[in-house]
C-alpha cells in the first residue's frame, strides 16, 4: 500500500504544473484613507440561508443541562406568522414575527 501511495504521489507532482501570476498595478484605497467612505446596510440574517430539511443549532441559554439543541428546518425558510402562536413548549410568538418552523431532535440523556 505503501508503494501504491507513493506512485499515486508520484504522478500527481509530476502532474503538477507551476504559474506565475503577475500582480496588477493598483493603489489600493483602504477606507481610512478614503475622503468619503460609503456605508451600505446589510440586511442578512442567518435565518436567510436556511432551507427546507436544513439542520441548524438553537442556542440553549437558559438550560442548564444543555449548550444547544437541533433543529430539522420544515419551512422553506424563514415564515412570517400572521396570527399569534404558542408553540408545544409553551413559548409565545406574536403576529407578524419571522420564524423557521422545524422539528427539535430529541436527545437520549
Amino acid at each position: 500500500m505503501t508503494t501504491m501511495m507513493t506512485a499515486r504521489t508520484r504522478n500527481w507532482l509530476t502532474a503538477y504544473k507551476k504559474y506565475h501570476v503577475t500582480k496588477e498595478a493598483s493603489a489600493a484605497t483602504t477606507q481610512a484613507q478614503s475622503e468619503n467612505p460609503v456605508v451600505e446596510p446589510v440586511h442578512l440574517h442567518v435565518a436567510d440561508l436556511v432551507i427546507k430539511v436544513s439542520i441548524i443549532a438553537i442556542a440553549a441559554d437558559k438550560d442548564d443541562s444543555f449548550d444547544y439543541y437541533l433543529l430539522k428546518i420544515t419551512s422553506d425558510g424563514p415564515a412570517l406568522l400572521k396570527e399569534d402562536v404558542i408553540d408545544d413548549y409553551f413559548c409565545a410568538f406574536s403576529a407578524g414575527s419571522t420564524v423557521l418552523k422545524g422539528h427539535f431532535f430529541l436527545r437520549a440523556t
